[in-house]
């Protein structure tokens, strides 16, 4: 099997809307309408500089974005890294409790309704 080479393609965002895209290394360049076009736009062009097959070529995009959008993205991603931290630790507690209550003899049914989830879920949770 091939070995994998990454190459990094610099997107930057034109007055028109349009990403002007680049490869500097290898001296590819071109322009896509959309961040998702760029992998498609890059791989041909990138495989030819580089003499390797397409299917070597992993791409690696960086755009360069203002610092307030780039500040904004940062605290959303952040923002989303503690929302599945938190999902994952009120899991976890959740079906700690129902293995207390069920140790101590509550029914299914009280402990949905002191938890105040369905009685299936209560279940989900037991098998957890």
């Amino acid at each position: 099997m091939a070995e994998m080479r990454t190459f990094t393609v610099t997107a930057r965002r034109m007055k028109n809307g349009r990403w002007a895209i680049s490869n500097e290394e290898l001296g590819a360049y071109s322009q896509v309408s959309r961040l998702d076009q760029i992998e498609e736009e890059m791989r041909e062009a990138l495989a030819y500089l580089a003499g390797i097959n397409e299917n070597e070529i992993e791409i690696s995009i960086q755009p360069e974005l203002d610092e307030s959008v780039s500040t904004a993205l940062e605290h959303l991603i952040a923002a989303r890294n503690a929302e599945q931290a938190a999902t994952a630790n009120t899991k976890e507690i959740s079906a700690n409790t129902v293995r207390l209550l069920r140790n101590q003899g509550y029914s299914m049914r009280d402990i949905g309704t002191l938890l105040g989830v369905s009685h299936q879920r209560v279940s989900q949770l037991a098998a957890a």
